[in-house]
């Protein structure tokens, strides 16, 4: 069973809750609606009221599916950090514009940041599609975690796995690689080892799945949005330097929660390691600094 926490507040929160009734179609799940009311100024019966019609949808979609609910007196981000101690997943609702989320004083992102589980965010625009595509993006310094998580998230759902790899040519002095790989044609020969390495691993770990590689020369918030439109959702990793640092100011999920209506997940590098311990998870890809980010 799939444990996930759902943070509530205004119509944006709406479509996580549908996300989470579509995933609760093809796998048993178990959902902690959170909602705080605190520090959103609203009131406690409105907030009664918003678990509840929530509860409802869900329970009429999918009867079989346990709903708790949990409102909250105080911060919504700390009672979604406390709900991601027991949960496998934490949802939350963007808007189109601005790529904030539907609490009001708690981005989605900051939300991403702070919990200890994956985290997805389902923008406003976003309806069911059926494409059948998990799309991830990979550099060397988080594969691992969003890797191994999208590797099973396609496997659970009978999907094509689309590894994508981004990179652009470095400046001399910011990058040692180009002391050892001083053309063009031999770094991007580099990052197509490194891809090939990282889709080896995950063919090697889940047999038989459907896997692509996508390698791009330009940003990579630019080429997972070229990729979007074919796909269902997107998976990115965090960094070795920090709770995924910068999101608030220009970071690759920032920047494709603008320009695109798929369902971002954000996964900790926690969960690497917990995976490791626990199912001896899926190697990712050995580091070069010229390869652009494709983190969060």
């Amino acid at each position: 069973m799939e444990r996930i926490a759902i943070g509530l507040s205004d119509p944006a929160s709406q479509k996580a809750v549908d996300w989470v009734i579509d995933r609760a179609q093809s796998r048993t799940v178990e959902v902690t609606l959170v909602a705080a009311f605190a520090r959103i100024r609203t009131p406690s019966s409105q907030v009664t009221e918003l678990l509840r019609t929530a509860r409802e949808r869900i329970g009429n979609a999918s009867p079989r599916t346990v709903v708790h609910l949990a409102p909250v007196d105080g911060d919504p981000i700390r009672a979604l950090v406390e709900a991601s101690e027991r949960a496998d997943l934490v949802v939350v609702g963007a808007h189109a514009r601005g790529g904030l989320a539907s609490w009001r004083e708690a981005p989605s992102l900051t939300v991403a940041r702070s919990v200890r589980s994956a985290t997805v965010i389902v923008p406003e625009g976003w309806h069911p599609t059926g494409l059948g595509t998990v799309l991830v993006g990979v550099d060397d310094d988080s594969s691992a975690s969003a890797l191994a998580f999208a590797a099973r998230e396609a496997e659970q759902r009978g999907a094509q796995l689309e590894v994508v790899r981004a990179w652009t040519a470095p400046l001399p002095a910011y990058d040692p690689l180009v002391w050892i790989v001083d053309t063009e044609g031999e770094l991007r020969l580099a990052n197509r080892a490194r891809l090939d390495e990282a889709v080896t691993a995950v063919r090697a770990e889940h047999p038989g799945m459907r896997v692509r590689s996508t390698l791009a020369e330009c940003l990579a918030n630019i080429a997972l949005r070229d990729r979007a439109a074919h796909a269902d959702l997107i998976v990115l990793g965090t960094h070795r330097r920090g709770p995924i640092t910068g999101l608030v100011t220009g970071s690759t999920a920032r920047e494709l929660l603008k320009d695109v209506d798929i369902p971002l997940c954000i996964v900790p590098r926690e969960r690497q390691e917990t995976s490791r311990r626990s199912h001896a998870a899926t190697p990712a890809a050995a580091a070069t600094a010229s390869t652009a980010t494709a983190t969060a």
